[in-house]
């Protein structure tokens, strides 16, 4: 628990420095830190359990897709998608709270 506190604490202090926290055309990438460390440690062996289409959390709005099959650009895209689900929850804040992605 305190491993993945740790892991989703770094993402969510790593995206105001790229830039995720403001509102741009240009679309951020998911970088080597977000696959192997957001991604492979948390997103895919926790999140993903209930956060998916069918999951227990599927009418929350954070919603992420499986990476395990996939090669090439099909799976370049889904760990796009799935960055930008981490991103965009990671910026949902409430006033004087922390982000939503701790708080779980």
């Amino acid at each position: 628990m305190r491993r993945t506190f740790l892991v989703l604490l770094t993402f969510c202090l790593w995206l105001p420095l790229v830039g995720a926290d403001r509102d741009k055309s240009a679309p951020l990438e998911p970088s080597a830190f977000f696959i192997d460390e957001v991604w492979g440690k948390v997103g895919e062996l926790s999140c993903l359990k209930c956060h998916n289409f069918s999951g227990e959390a599927k009418d929350s709005g954070f919603i992420l897709q499986e990476t395990i099959l996939l090669e090439g650009a099909k799976l370049q895209s889904t760990h796009a998608d799935n960055f930008k689900a981490f991103a965009k929850m990671a910026r949902k804040r409430k006033a004087g709270q922390q982000s939503r992605l701790l708080l779980k």
